[in-house]
Parts: structure tokens; C-alpha cells; sequence
């Protein structure tokens, strides 16, 4: 249980509420949709969480505090190297098919890159494999991204059944170990039954590994928070690897070809004068070329939807 400080601009611990991720200075607030707080109270502020360890440092050096420890899980032991053959391996095809960086124009730039990303990364690139190939890039990315994921897979997944007898369905109706979700049927003589085991009644897998899972995104937001109190009150929007920002030439966090180096999305010599959004995942920029880019959460951008969804002049 913890209590956040109140005049934070960019808050630390998420807490999920309603099926959707928030970042809460106060729990009444959040839960009933207040925009201005007037809460004083403890009870009222604080909110109940699972965190990891780095994470809750962090808070705490921000100003929160620690109430109340309900359960720790520890571990003795800790690696750096676990699944590292692995991530080595596809970082390689990721780097190799994003082709050479906008800055390796010589023979010389180019095997200093090489060289420095051999000592930073700790991997040897194959120079005769460095050309863009946005197709191996996005698998060896999803290789990438999907992996920790799978640790955290959700396994209480909604189960289907289908049903043609009675007695199956009274036994199913019957089971204390589940919970009917939904019916449908689809015949006088077929019907679907949707249902969750309850639980306690989930079988016991070795397939995930929640701490794996946790302690990856924790390290990620954590990496971005660090740009976000850098950036205080320039920061316009953000995402789970991504910022946007207003510039003043000085604030700007530094770019580079490494994990947890941020890089310019932009094209050479473009900067953004016009900014908009609605919400997450769902903001549109223009460019000082006049070009515009549009992102909507669920919305394909084909040319029909451009008509509708899109940034005018």
C-alpha cells in the first residue's frame, strides 16, 4: 500500500483499474474520474498495488510512500546472462536488417560503427549482412518482443464447448469448478457453451513465468520515466518506447544504435509544428514539410478512413 505526493507531473507506479493501466496521484480521484483533487486523506489517496522492487524505489526517491507490506516474494539468486544466446541472436537480424546508420557514409564510419557496437552490445555484426530488409527486421522484432510476453501470458483464457446432449450440459451447469460466460446456440441440436475454470481450479503450468514478465516492463518504464524527468512539463505524449516532446534545443534526450537509446523517428531536417491527440495510441503531427501522420487505435488508414480520420491544414 502506498501513498503518492501530490504535486507530481509525471507519476511512477501504474495501477490497473477497470481493465485499463493508470499512473494515480490519488485513488478516489481515479476511480471516480475527478480531474481537480481536493483530496486530503490517506485512506482516500492511497492505493494498493503490485510492484517490483526497482520500481518502488524509484517512487519512493519521487516522493511516494510505503504504508503498508502486504507480501514479498525474494529471490536469492540474480543473473544478467539468462536467455542472452537467445536475445543475441535475433538482435543480430534486427540490426543487420535495419541496414546502415544514417551517419555511416565511409568505409572508415562504417567499421567504426561495427567496432562500437561490438564493445557496447557485446555483438559482432556481419558487415556483408547490413542492408535494410524491413521484412527480417519485423520478425526478428516480434522474435524479440514476443518473447518476454509469452512469460506473462494470460492463462485463464475463455474455453468453448461445444454441446449436443442434456445430461453434458446439466454437468457443465452443474461443475463448481467453472464459470459459464455465455450460450449460444445454434441449432436445436448444437450449442455453444463459453466458460472460465474458476482460480483456484487452474492447472498448474510451467509455460509463464509472471517475475520474468513483470520485472521486463518495469525495467522498460522505468527507462522511460528517466526521459520523462528529464523532459518535466515539455512532454506532450508517450507511449511504452516513445516520447514526444517540445524542444528547446537543449533538452533533447541523447539518441544513439543501442538497447535503451532512443532514436529520431523523423526524416533529416523535418521538425514537428503542429501536435494533436485524443488519447492514447490515437494522435496526429504535422511535419515542416507539410506531410502528416495519423494514429488511431482499432482504425485501419486505408484511403477510406483517410478521408475521415485524418489532420487538415
Amino acid at each position: 500500500k502506498v501513498l503518492p505526493p501530490s504535486d507530481l507531473f509525471h507519476p511512477v507506479l501504474p495501477v490497473r483499474h477497470e481493465n485499463k493501466l493508470f499512473f494515480p496521484l490519488c485513488r478516489l480521484c481515479m476511480e471516480h474520474k475527478i480531474k481537480n483533487c481536493n483530496h486530503d486523506s490517506e485512506d482516500d489517496r492511497s492505493f494498493i498495488g503490485t510492484w517490483i522492487t526497482e520500481e518502488l524505489k524509484l517512487a519512493v526517491s519521487k516522493g511516494y510512500r510505503i504504508l503498508k507490506i502486504f507480501e514479498v516474494y525474494h529471490f536469492e539468486n540474480r543473473t544478467d546472462a539468462m536467455f542472452r544466446e537467445y536475445i543475441d541472436k535475433f538482435l543480430q537480424i534486427k540490426q543487420e536488417s535495419s541496414g546502415w546508420p544514417s551517419h555511416c557514409k565511409t568505409e572508415t564510419e562504417k567499421t567504426a560503427y561495427l567496432e562500437e557496437y561490438r564493445r557496447v552490445e557485446g555483438i559482432a555484426l556481419n558487415k556483408d549482412n547490413i542492408s535494410k530488409n524491413p521484412g527480417l527486421r519485423t520478425v526478428s522484432k516480434l522474435a524479440l518482443n514476443s518473447f518476454w510476453g509469452r512469460w506473462g501470458m494470460n492463462e485463464d483464457k475463455v474455453q468453448r464447448v461445444f454441446i449436443t446432449d442434456v445430461k453434458e450440459l446439466n454437468k457443465m451447469l452443474a461443475d463448481p469448478t467453472i464459470i459459464i460466460r455465455d450460450f449460444l446456440p445454434y441449432s436445436g441440436e448444437v450449442m455453444e457453451l463459453c466458460y472460465n475454470r474458476k482460480e483456484k481450479f487452474l492447472p498448474k503450468k510451467d509455460i509463464t513465468n509472471l517475475f520474468l514478465a513483470a520485472f521486463t516492463t518495469a525495467h522498460a518504464r522505468i527507462k522511460l520515466y528517466q526521459v520523462l524527468d528529464q523532459l518535466g512539463t515539455a512532454v506532450l505524449y508517450y507511449d511504452t518506447d516513445s516520447v514526444i516532446y517540445v524542444s528547446d534545443g537543449q533538452n533533447d534526450p541523447p539518441l544513439g544504435d543501442y538497447l535503451g537509446q532512443f532514436t529520431d523517428e523523423l526524416p533529416p531536417i523535418q521538425y514537428v509544428t503542429e501536435f494533436v491527440s485524443a488519447g492514447p495510441k490515437n494522435y496526429g503531427f504535422r511535419l515542416s514539410s507539410q506531410a502528416t501522420t495519423v494514429k488511431m487505435r482499432g482504425s485501419t488508414l486505408n484511403y477510406n478512413n483517410s478521408q475521415k480520420i485524418n489532420l487538415l491544414p
